[in-house]
């Protein structure tokens, strides 16, 4: 089975193993990292009548830092779902800030934003992150 000389090779890389974080938490926590800064810098600005265009390059600089992330091998195909929805969110509001109706609120670009919203939050939530959507 093992010899006596592979016994403190097995006992060490267990011991290692269980010291750190997995690849699975650290990229959790990355992610969580970036959304949380993004809603505490959104919830400061919250009130501001022009949050969206001031959150313009905040959420830009986000996704940008998402895209850096390296999901684990099995969470890799759901992330790019995730950051492909974010992309599209962001998309839209660029589009409607380019193009601004009376009110952005009403503009049916924003339902659409919505709508991706609530299915980035679904697959954030799938991932295990807490403070993305």
């Amino acid at each position: 089975m093992f010899s006596r000389h592979s016994i403190p090779i097995v006992i060490t890389a267990l011991a290692l193993s269980a010291c750190g974080e997995s690849a699975r938490e650290k990229f959790v926590g990355d992610a969580d990292a970036v959304c949380e800064r993004v809603n505490r810098e959104f919830g400061e600005r919250i009130e501001d009548p022009d949050a969206l265009v001031r959150m313009y390059p905040v959420v830009r600089k986000a996704q940008a830092d998402l895209n850096a992330i390296e999901a684990p091998t099995e969470d890799k195909g759901q992330f790019a779902r995730y950051v492909k929805v974010n992309q599209a969110r962001i998309d839209l509001l660029a589009a409607a800030l380019k193009d601004p109706v009376a009110d952005v609120y009403s503009d049916p670009r924003m339902k659409r934003a919505e709508a991706l919203q609530a299915r980035s939050t679904k697959i954030a939530r799938e991932l295990g992150f807490e403070h993305c959507s």
